[in-house]
């Protein structure tokens, strides 16, 4: 019983939480509006996020003194999976560079690696248009 009234509670903030919510206006009161946000959309409570709403709160309008929690949720989210997202690309693209650098090292004549740079770099440009 005591689980299903947790789960009803927190289903109840995260109901509240879509209607905007005045800014935090104290140090106290964001490390509280951090820890709320964290705590009703299971996120992590990691110093990179806390920074992350703290700049979003920064770059809101002058005149906007209140905004819902699941707007920083659903940004902190997206952050979370833009670094997957980078980190994936960056080791795609250091594999294909280590994989260029054996070809060139394997073959011992830097022309086959300037083809193929020129390669990769036509086809974005095909791509892209």
């Amino acid at each position: 019983m005591r689980r299903f009234v947790s789960k009803l509670k927190k289903l109840i903030k995260k109901q509240r939480a879509m209607f905007p919510t005045r800014l935090p206006v104290g140090a106290t009161e964001l490390k509280s509006f951090c820890d709320s946000i964290f705590e009703i959309y299971d996120l992590p409570s990691h110093p990179s996020y806390r920074h992350a709403i703290a700049s979003m709160i920064m770059h809101l309008g002058p005149t906007k003194d209140s905004a819902p929690m699941a707007f920083f949720a659903k940004s902190v989210r997206k952050s979370m999976a833009n670094q997957v997202a980078y980190d994936l690309i960056d080791k795609i693209r250091e594999e294909k560079q280590n994989e260029l650098k054996a070809v060139a090292s394997n073959s011992g004549d830097s022309s086959d690696e300037q083809s193929i740079q020129n390669e990769g770099v036509s086809g974005t440009k095909e791509i892209l248009g």
